[in-house]
C-alpha cells in the first residue's frame, strides 16, 4: 500500500498500520496497551478503547474483547514502535506518563481521536491518495480480505462484528464476483 509505505518514518505510524492490517476501529487503536499484544503468539486482544469520552477498558463497541492474529511485518512495526516508546522515556525522564499504550504521545499521553484524523488528512495530501476517511482503512482490510476469498466468518472475527449478518450487510456488494470466482475455482478443480 503506497500510503503506508510512503508515511512509514512519520511518528503516530503505527496507529495507521494496525487499522490497515487488522481491521480494527480507531477507538481501539488508540486504546490499545502494551499488555494486550502476545509477541510470542503473534496475537493482540482488543481490551480498551479510546475516544473523546475518555477510556472504556474491559467493553469494547460490541461489547466483547476479541482476539486478532498478526502477521511477522506487523509485529516487526510494533517492536519498532516499542523500541521508539522506550526512547521517548528515557528522554522524557520523569515527565513521562506511562499509561502503557502503544499509540501515544512523546510523553506517554493518550492521542486524541481529533489528532488522529488531522494526521490522516494530512498524510492523505502529501501522498496524494483519493480523500478518504481513517475508518476506511478498516472496510480496505475487509475489502481486500474477502476478494482474497478469506471466509466472511474470519473477517467478521477480526473486525469484531457482533454478528456475521452485519459483515454480510456491509460488504454484500462485493459477494457477486466473489461468487463467481469462486464458481469457477470449484470447477476447475473438479474438471482437471
Amino acid at each position: 500500500m503506497r500510503f503506508l509505505e510512503s508515511i512509514k518514518d512519520e511518528h503516530l505510524y503505527i496507529a495507521f498500520h494496525l487499522s490497515a492490517m487488522t481491521g480494527m476501529r480507531r477507538s481501539e487503536v488508540l486504546g490499545l496497551r502494551w499488555r494486550d499484544i502476545d509477541f510470542k503468539r503473534q496475537l493482540l486482544r482488543t481490551v480498551q478503547t479510546f475516544t473523546v469520552k475518555g477510556t472504556s477498558d474491559g467493553k469494547t463497541k460490541t461489547s466483547f474483547n476479541r482476539t486478532i492474529d498478526l502477521d511477522k511485518r506487523t509485529i516487526d512495526e510494533l517492536i519498532k514502535r516499542q523500541n521508539q516508546v522506550t526512547l521517548e522515556k528515557k528522554r522524557a525522564g520523569a515527565s513521562y506518563t506511562d499509561n502503557d499504550l502503544v499509540v501515544c504521545t512523546t510523553l506517554g499521553n493518550y492521542v486524541l481521536p481529533r489528532n488522529i484524523n488531522r494526521l490522516w488528512y494530512k498524510f492523505q495530501k502529501q501522498v496524494d491518495v483519493p480523500a478518504i476517511r481513517f475508518h476506511d482503512l478498516r472496510h480496505t482490510h475487509a475489502t481486500l480480505m474477502l476478494l482474497q476469498g478469506i471466509p466472511v466468518k474470519v473477517v467478521s472475527e477480526r473486525l469484531g462484528h457482533a454478528s456475521i449478518k452485519t459483515t454480510l450487510d456491509t460488504y454484500n456488494h462485493l459477494l457477486p464476483s466473489i461468487q463467481r470466482e469462486a464458481v469457477a475455482m470449484f470447477s476447475k478443480k473438479l474438471y482437471n
